[in-house]
Formats: structure tokens, C-alpha cells, sequence
């Protein structure tokens, strides 16, 4: 690393989506003061582009608290300012160029990949842990010590997440993507592994007997069940995320000392990167650090013109109860249904298995009690509403993205994502009923896939079989996703809501009985012969009898209770 080379402000590694549907590569400056043009980040993973778009609120973060959209020294003296300065840059269109260039120009030495003092998201090599090993030659009666450097050693296939090799997913072409990387791709990965990489990496064995490190776990955004705004743009989707104010209300954190800068400000700012092995840190103060807290020390390998593998170790990481200041996550009660114990949030992890629409009454039904909690980012778009800074009749997007781990997050099973769209106008006060009304369709959705799984169930009994019914309740959601999808996105909180519901149920309860009439028809003649079951029931033993048309029964029975037919249906 003793050879500059590589400066992300003026080298292509970001890639982005064109309106025309095309990708490009551009430098950091280009993808910030043009990104306007752009629809969104195009990345070779959507956590990727995840963990770059963070790091890009996280230079917005310092330019934008510090300067006005003029250039012009204005810290933030009380939560109006950010409210008045987000609304001066979105009015705008565009992020303006003179306090962005001048940014550029003062931290320009802070961007090289490759450099001996500071390379980016990098520990520099003179500064990189060695350790003394000593090896014993018993034949001889000698002894050998030598230095040699600490940290995991992983290859591109490591690096490269596309290239990743699981339970789910076999690596079939392993020459792909073998000879190293670009130093852009480079780049894309090396700031995705910092937020994402799994526990796999070992910690140094260099303290004395009986002691070692804590374990950093995974990378911080792995913990977290991910939640960003998502603009037309790649201009409107970074303004969106920009939290200028703490979970909407109050300010951030500006006063700096030199023994806690690194909780303050963005790690490339810092005067020397920070390369203590497996350290616990308090938690960060900004916006700022947050998004770009090491929690992991990284040294990329050259080949030539090519990036060939890496040394790793364990780098900063912070308890995750009540982490408040992450503003981008949704949030479980870790105390939920213990008596006499006080709320402890934690970040609430994504189930790839459920889509995101039933997870609307956790991410976007504020509440007043006491174990629950809205993500920050939610949050600040509803203060942006509410201060008419966004159209009630425009739509806002949420999408969400999370790396699935397997046993103890020690290695990379899959990924997956999930977006949502909705009025505007539902996230602030006037949208208090609709809201209430799209949680209570959510529920009766949960008990139509109920009903559902029990009519599997029913007729796998009735057959002389087994089943739990996962597999007909998922078959239900499956079938009702891009409908609700649709129906949520039209619905007005200012229009006719109960017309709206129920037309939505009458959608709601037809693909429940359709469906239900397929799971009849290839249950067979022995279902329908039926069959006497013995069952307890209240701690007593008793004799049942299934068959198909008790089943169906029941079934349409369950059906109409949940979704009962309206007057014109």
C-alpha cells in the first residue's frame, strides 16, 4: 500500500441505474452531484448497494450539518435548521456542487484504496498487528521467532459476495471471478464485507493464558432488519434517508473531542484509522459514524492491477439494545412477555419467508406503547410530511434488504428483498384510520392462511397422511401478495376507505375459497371415504372423524366468518 493509487472521488467504481435502464460506473463526486440522472444504485447485490448508500449519507451527514447549499459555515443551532436546510437542498433538485467540491478538495487524500497512511476503510500496513511466532525444533533443542502478520486471510471467492458458497447456493462456475478483482469491484465489496462479514474470521491468539477476545459479532448491518426510503431518483432516495434530525425530533450529536472523534465524525476524517483488534466502543453519536464505524480492521491484497484476496480481523462493535442511534432498522421488545422488566429494543431481523407488506404494523403504525418502537428513517419521512416538505398525495416507497446467516452467523446463506409503497398521506395524522383499517386486512389476512392451513391439514388426515399446513399457508400469501401489493398502493386515506376494504375482501376471500377448492379437489377418494382419528381434547380421549366434505366445512364455514360477503357481492 506504500503506492497511492485508486482515488474514489475520481475513479469509476459506483454503479447506477440510467433511465434508460443501462448501468454505469462513475467516481463518488460524479454519483453524488449527478445523481439527479440516476434512478438508483446498481450494485452487484441489493445489500452492496445497501452498505454504499450509507456511506454515501454519511459524507452528506458531515457536508450538510456543517455548511448551508451555499457553501457557507451554518451549523444547525435548533431541529428547524434541518428541517429548513433539507428543504432548501430538495427544493433544489439536485445536490448543490459548491460545498460537495469543497468537501472533495479538503478530504481528497482520505479517498485512495491504496495508500500508506491512509487507505480507504483500511488499516495501513505499518500500522496492520504482527505478532511473534515462535516455533520449537525438538530435534535440535532450538527455537525460532519470527514476525509475521495477524488476521485472516480470505481470496476473492470470499470477497466477491456474488460468488459466495452455502446451503443454498452451490458455487458451480468457480474460475468466475479467480484471477482478483478490479479495484472498483474492489471497492463495491470491501465496503460491503465491513457492514455484512460473518464471525467466520478468527481473533489473534496473543493474549496471556486464559484470556481472549470479545467476539465483534457480525458486521452491524447484518444485525439489523434494514429499512431505507426509496426516491424516483438517486438524488430523492439519499434526501429521503438523510436523518437531519434523531428519529425525526431532535438533533444530533456535534460537539467533537479529540478522544472520541471517531464517534463523531465519518472514519475518513479521523487522524489515523483506527486498527485495535475486537474493540467494544460506546455508540456512535452521528449519523456520521455510524455508517461508517469499522467493525472490522481490512487490508486489501494487490496483484498487479488487481485486487487478490485480503487480510482480516475483529474492529469496533457496540451493544445493540436500544441502539437508538441507527436510524435504519426495524425494532422487536427483547422483554416482550417478561414480567416486571422494562423494554430492551433490539434491532428485529427480516424473515425471508414473510413479505414485507405484513410487516407494515411494526414498520409504520406509530404507537404509544411502551414496547413498541418505529424505525428512525420512518419516522423522519413522517416530520417531512407533517411540515408539508413532501406531497400527501404523492406515493412514498420503502424497501428492505437483509443477509440471511446459518449457525451462530459463522457463514452466508442467502439474501433477499422486498419493497412496499403507499400514500404519502398515511404516515401522518389524517392517516390514522386508513392505517388502522390496512392492519386490521393484515389480520384477517394471518387467519384466511390459518384457515387455510387447517383445511390441508384436515384433508391430510382424512387420507390417512400429515401435514402442518406451511405449505398451503404460504400458497395463500403467495397468491394474495401482488393484489394487497396493488390494493395498498391505490388506497387514499381521502378517499371512500370502506368501499376500498371491501373490495379487498371480496379479492381477499375469492383466492381463499379458490384456492381452498384446488386443495379439496386433489385430496382423492380416500379423503373424501374419510377416517375415525382418536385425538385428546381437554385432557380427555376422543374419536374423530375426518373426511373431505367435513373438511370443506368447516373450511367455508372459517371463510365466512373472516371475510363475510358484502351487500353487492
Amino acid at each position: 500500500m506504500n503506492a497511492r493509487e485508486f482515488n474514489l472521488l475520481e475513479e469509476p467504481w459506483v454503479r447506477v441505474l440510467r433511465p434508460d435502464c443501462t448501468v454505469a460506473e462513475v467516481s463518488l463526486a460524479e454519483a453524488l452531484l449527478n445523481a439527479h440522472e440516476y434512478v438508483d444504485l446498481a450494485g452487484e447485490m441489493p445489500t452492496q448497494d445497501a452498505a454504499v448508500l450509507r456511506v454515501f449519507l454519511a459524507l452528506l451527514f458531515a457536508v450538510f450539518t456543517r455548511v448551508d447549499a451555499e457553501g457557507r459555515e451554518a451549523p444547525f443551532v435548533r431541529p428547524k435548521d434541518a428541517i429548513v436546510r433539507w428543504r432548501e437542498i430538495w427544493a433544489l433538485g439536485r445536490f448543490p456542487e459548491k460545498p460537495l467540491r469543497d468537501y472533495f478538495a479538503r478530504w481528497h487524500d482520505r479517498f485512495w484504496l491504496f495508500d500508506p497512511d491512509h487507505p480507504f476503510f483500511q488499516v495501513p500496513d505499518k500500522a496492520w498487528k504482527r505478532v511473534k511466532k515462535t516455533t520449537e525444533n525438538k530435534k535440535k533443542g532450538t527455537s525460532t521467532t519470527t514476525i509475521e502478520e495477524a488476521g485472516t486471510a480470505g481470496d476473492v471467492a470470499k470477497l466477491n459476495g456474488e460468488l459466495l458458497e452455502s446451503d443454498n447456493k452451490l458455487r458451480l462456475f468457480k474460475t468466475v471471478g479467480m484471477d482478483g478483482l478490479t479495484y472498483a469491484q474492489a471497492t463495491r465489496w470491501l465496503i460491503s464485507l465491513m457492514a455484512y462479514d460473518d464471525t467466520s474470521a478468527k481473533a489473534t491468539k496473543d493474549l496471556p493464558e486464559g484470556q481472549k477476545y470479545p467476539s465483534p459479532g457480525v458486521g452491524w448491518l447484518g444485525r439489523l432488519g434494514y429499512i431505507q426510503a426509496q426516491g424516483k431518483t438517486l438524488f430523492e432516495t439519499l434526501m429521503l434517508n438523510l436523518t437531519l434530525l434523531r428519529d425525526g425530533q431532535t438533533a444530533w450529536e456535534s460537539r467533537v473531542v479529540s478522544e472520541d472523534a471517531y464517534l463523531v465524525r465519518p472514519c475518513w476524517e479521523l487522524d489515523r484509522p483506527r486498527d485495535r483488534e475486537r474493540t467494544e466502543v460506546p455508540l456512535p453519536k452521528t449519523l456520521a459514524a455510524l455508517c461508517t464505524v469499522q467493525s472490522r480492521r481490512m487490508r486489501l491484497s494487490r496483484q498487479g492491477d488487481r485486487v487478490g484476496g485480503y487480510l482480516l480481523l475483529g474492529g469496533d462493535f457496540f451493544n445493540k439494545e436500544d441502539a437508538f442511534v441507527e436510524q435504519m432498522t426495524l425494532w422487536r421488545n427483547a422483554n416482550a412477555g417478561k414480567k416486571n422488566q422494562p423494554p430492551c429494543f433490539v434491532p428485529c431481523q427480516h424473515d425471508a419467508s414473510k413479505q414485507f407488506w405484513r410487516e407494515f404494523p411494526t414498520a409504520f403504525v406509530p404507537s404509544d406503547k411502551e414496547g413498541e418502537r418505529q424505525p428512525g428513517v420512518v419516522k423522519w419521512v413522517t416530520t417531512l410530511r407533517k411540515q408539508n416538505c413532501l406531497d400527501r398525495n404523492a406515493l412514498v416507497r420503502f424497501s428492505v434488504c437483509a443477509m440471511g446467516y446459518g449457525d451462530k452467523y459463522f457463514f452466508v446463506k442467502d439474501t433477499f428483498e422486498d419493497c412496499l409503497a403507499f400514500h404519502t398521506a398515511l404516515l401522518d395524522d389524517a392517516g390514522v384510520g386508513a392505517r388502522e383499517r390496512i392492519v386490521a386486512e393484515i389480520e384477517l389476512c394471518e387467519k384466511a392462511a390459518g384457515a387455510v392451513g387447517w383445511l390441508a391439514r384436515n384433508l391430510a388426515t382424512a387420507a390417512g397422511g400429515e401435514t402442518d399446513g406451511a405449505a398451503a399457508r404460504d400458497q395463500f400469501y403467495f397468491r394474495v401478495d401482488r393484489p394487497f401489493r396493488q390494493w395498498l398502493e391505490a388506497l387514499d386515506p381521502a378517499g371512500d376507505v370502506d368501499a376500498a376494504i371491501d373490495v379487498w375482501r371480496d379479492t381477499a376471500r375469492n383466492i381463499a375459497l379458490t384456492l381452498g377448492d384446488e386443495l379439496t379437489r386433489a385430496a382423492g377418494p380416500a379423503a373424501f371415504v374419510g377416517r375415525t382419528v382418536k385425538k385428546k381434547l381437554a385432557g380427555k380421549e376422543r374419536a374423530m372423524h375426518y373426511s373431505t366434505p367435513e373438511a370443506r366445512r368447516s373450511f367455508m364455514g372459517a371463510i365466512s366468518a373472516i371475510y363475510p360477503k358484502t351487500k353487492g357481492a
